[in-house]
């Protein structure tokens, strides 16, 4: 715009009122497509409402940092996104956005003030600029997060090339944006990128998922390893080791296999065969109804159970499976059935 004619301030209340898609043709000289550049704004028009539980997710916090506070110099915007990785269907979901213009002071105490809310559990990730200055910058954040699982990365390559890879999931609907005020801001500045003002959400995101796809390739590697050393295949082929890398995730977060069922595998020789004693030992399970208490003395107390028509409630809560109310009593892993005299010698339990 003509300085002359327009002054700075005017641009300004012009630009607050717009979306960045229309300030970036209006006001910048940057005129987009409206269905978008690299990113197609119909890629992102079904945000989810709900995503999946936590523990299913690969977690990390990716930032791009910016230290100028002055807003009427557009200047850039310091964002920290969380990106979670679905361990079993490989979506990605950006669950949040923080995005604003701090001082350096400011955005040290938000950096931190996030980190305790997202808790220890996820992985935080520093840029780091060139120079000595961006390496002491890295060092300094890193000691103010001492105690979370913090690292520093170096951005080398161009910006487009960096969100090339994320472009590419989210072309194919393998990102999900959660619900939330920030969706419209997130998604402007994708679709006017590269040619809009700002581009620190896509860096964020790039970065985020830079992240968990290293965290993907770091496990194939390592079970490749493991697989050779148990005397399996190093080498397999890319679908059979995503589905035993699949395997590992849930059982890591879910709970393996208990010790019955493993021995059941290995005495039948193939899946389908286990599968056939598995279904035969049901049969000779007694008949539990809705209705039905179960009995069972452990540490010198009689624990009761309700079996109901969606679960069995043990205690006030209601579990899906007599396994679980069996390792909530013990805190060890039961088959349990078996654990309330259901199968083999009823000696320790009682149905009524």
């Amino acid at each position: 715009m003509w300085p002359c004619r327009f002054g700075k301030q005017v641009i300004v209340d012009w630009a607050s009122r717009m979306t960045s898609h229309a300030a970036a043709g209006q006001l910048q000289q940057r005129p987009t497509a409206r269905e978008g550049g690299l990113f197609k704004r119909e890629w992102f028009a079904n945000p989810v409402k709900f995503a999946p539980p936590e523990q299913r997710l690969e977690l990390v916090r990716a930032w791009d940092l910016a230290s100028a506070s002055d807003p009427s110099d557009d200047p850039d915007y310091t964002v920290g996104l969380l990106m979670g990785r679905d361990c079993i269907t490989n979506i990605f979901y950006i669950l949040d956005v923080i995005r604003g213009r701090f001082s350096p002071g400011q955005r040290e105490r938000k950096i931190t003030s996030t980190a305790t809310l997202d808790g220890r559990r996820y992985h935080i990730r520093i840029p780091q600029d060139p120079g000595g200055a961006g390496k002491f910058e890295a060092y300094h954040l890193v000691q103010l997060l001492r105690g979370y699982v913090v690292s520093s990365e170096r951005e080398a390559d161009s910006k487009e090339n960096r969100a090339d890879p994320f472009a590419s999931q989210c072309e194919h609907g393998l990102v999900k944006l959660l619900e939330a005020s920030w969706n419209q801001a997130f998604v402007d500045e994708l679709c006017a990128f590269p040619k809009g003002a700002h581009d620190d959400q896509v860096d964020a995101a790039s970065a985020g998922m830079e992240d968990l796809n290293v965290k993907v390739c770091e496990k194939a590697v390592t079970w490749k390893i493991v697989i050779a050393r148990q005397g399996g295949k190093a080498h397999l082929p890319r679908h059979p080791l995503l589905r035993i890398l699949a395997y590992r995730l849930q059982a890591d977060r879910f709970g393996d296999l208990d010790d019955e069922s493993r021995r059941l595998l290995d005495r039948s020789g193939s899946p389908e065969k286990a599968g056939e004693k598995a279904a035969s030992l049901a049969r000779h399970i007694v008949d539990v109804r809705p209705g039905t208490s179960l009995g069972r003395e452990w540490n010198g107390r009689m624990q009761q159970v309700a079996v109901l028509a969606e679960g069995f409630a043990w205690n006030g809560k209601t579990y899906p499976s007599l396994s679980q109310v069996a390792f909530a009593i013990t805190g060890t892993r039961w088959n349990g059935p078996r654990f309330f005299g259901l199968r083999d010698k009823p000696s320790k339990g009682f149905a009524t």
